[in-house]
């Protein structure tokens, strides 16, 4: 079917006609005609692709329409669940442009490789920056799809605007990985950055969400060199290798191929292997499974003297009596001989943090919580108590009051120690993770389980990206008003609150 088929099979699906839909996507009636008739193509990438799937999209239909539409589209294009307006825009964009016209993409002829020499493969060619991005969706749409579990190894040593630059193809690259390791795919990506702090920075952001599912492994290559000719490599193990390349003084490759002929995949796969076996771990990813790791590891950092910034949801548990920590452990539904061993470990911690606070600087910044919700339950859960925990562990109002105080003695008693409250409207976008860096020593985050994924830890000790952290942290400060950050302010903050959650929870003074 051509474009103009199935606009027309949407048009009487939807009972739309070429001027409602000129109305609604704001162009002249005359251009959707030109459209149906084919006398003008429309690019995939094209602006006017996406106004029209989102106009169908966003448009009602009857359970009988629904049924046939997901057959016509299940018929033509690999999709998803149709869960949201959003994911049927995107399977609509697929629908609508996968008869790309030939100035960007190219098939060759097919045929079965037995491995010898002048044997043909089965692959296509993807011209130019929309053919290399149509190359990749095409790659994870059919990783989505997959019935079992699936390896996609990902290697680029180009500038990384072909990815970034587009915000509707980024948009859509990252609802497909997530969707990639939500459904049991594994990811293994090998970085290839320059070293300065703001393209880490770049690689955090765009990769952490699917860092955070605990079935990632990523890489970076030991030493950066400006290679004579830049790679581009994304492989499904066994399946499909999607390959572009350029000489070094170019930024992108022109041409990208999409290959599916096993000998092809598996020498895709050796380059990648190779590369990998120079590279060393970004980070290191802990689980359930390996919770009493995470703990040494955690025990590791914090007993390393050195400054010390958190940001986080809620209070760090390190700012926590341990009383009170003794308290909440005791009262998880976890075997004895854990309670001791974590009971143990904060000892531990509380120990090198007093003993740091001497002479280190610790600064913590969480988002501000309404006390209207804190006073009727809404006590923010404390990450480190309930991390790799089957079931939420929540404090009562009253522990929380005594974290607080403590949080305030600690402020008047030390000069080193800083606590800032955050507007949430001064951080770019809601918190999932918990952050804790010690300068020059390492780095854990800690994913909240709203991310939508089993909750793991994850542990940096590479010295660029841990002064990539520390940069990224440290700029969220400073777009922070002085008087914000002011010590006095903070602790009228904490002392207003306590106050007001002690009134609202009929608590006595202590």
């Amino acid at each position: 079917m051509s474009f103009s088929d199935r606009l027309d099979f949407l048009l009487d699906l939807f009972d739309a006609n070429m001027s409602k839909l000129a109305r609604a996507i704001k162009v002249d009636p005359s251009l959707v005609s030109k459209w149906r008739s084919g006398a003008r193509r429309i690019p995939a990438d094209s602006i006017h692709m996406a106004a029209i799937a989102e106009y169908f999209a966003k448009s009602g239909l009857l359970p009988l329409k629904i049924e046939r539409l997901t057959a016509e589209l299940q018929r033509t294009v690999p999709i998803g669940p149709l869960t949201t307006s959003r994911s049927l825009q995107m399977a609509l964009i697929r629908y609508l442009s996968d008869d790309a016209p030939h100035d960007q993409r190219t098939p060759y002829p097919a045929s079965a490789s037995n491995g010898l020499a002048g044997s043909v493969g089965t692959y296509e060619v993807f011209y130019g920056v929309h053919g290399r991005r149509a190359a990749v969706l095409k790659l994870l749409r059919a990783v989505l799809v997959a019935p079992s579990p699936l390896e996609l190894l990902l290697f680029s040593q180009e500038e990384m605007s072909w990815l970034t630059g587009d915000k509707a193809f980024l948009a859509e690259w990252a609802e497909l990985l997530i969707g990639i390791v939500s459904k049991g795919h594994r990811l293994k990506i090998i970085h290839h950055v320059n070293r300065e702090s703001e393209k880490i920075v770049s690689v955090i952001e765009h990769w952490m969400p699917v860092h955070l599912s605990g079935r990632t492994e990523s890489y970076f290559l030991q030493k950066y060199s400006i290679p004579i000719v830049k790679s581009t490599l994304f492989v499904v193990r066994g399946t499909i290798a999607v390959m572009a390349a350029a000489p070094g003084q170019k930024g992108e490759a022109s041409h990208t191929f999409y290959c599916v002929d096993p000998v092809v995949v598996r020498l895709a796969e050796e380059i990648f292997d190779s590369v990998l076996s120079s590279s060393l771990g970004l980070f290191h990813v802990f689980d359930k499974a390996s919770a009493v790791d995470y703990l040494e590891r955690e025990r590791e950092i914090q007993g390393q003297p050195g400054d010390c910034l958190c940001l986080s949801a809620a209070p760090s548990t390190l700012t926590m009596p341990l009383l009170l920590y003794e308290k909440l452990v005791n009262g998880m539904e976890i075997p004895s001989l854990e309670k001791e061993t974590r009971i143990n470990h904060h000892r531990k911690i509380s120990d090198d943090f007093q003993r740091h606070l001497l002479s280190n600087r610790h600064a913590d910044r969480h988002t501000e919580i309404e006390v209207a919700d804190i006073s009727t339950g809404g006590v923010p859960p404390y990450e480190s108590l309930y991390l790799f925990q089957d079931s939420l562990y929540r404090a009562s109002v009253e522990d929380y009051v005594l974290h607080l105080e403590n949080l305030i003695a600690l402020m008047r008693a030390n000069s080193n120690f800083e606590y800032i409250v955050l507007d949430k409207k001064l951080l770019p976008k809601p918190l999932k993770v918990h952050m804790c860096l010690k300068y020059g020593t390492g780095l854990v985050l800690l994913s909240d389980k709203s991310s939508g994924f089993p909750p793991v830890a994850i542990s940096f000790d590479e010295p660029t990206v841990l002064k990539a952290f520390e940069d990224f942290l440290l700029s969220m400060v400073d777009r922070v008003p002085l008087v914000i950050r002011d010590k006095e302010r903070n602790i009228r903050i904490l002392e207003e609150r306590v106050s007001r959650l002690k009134k609202a929870a009929h608590l006595t003074s202590t």
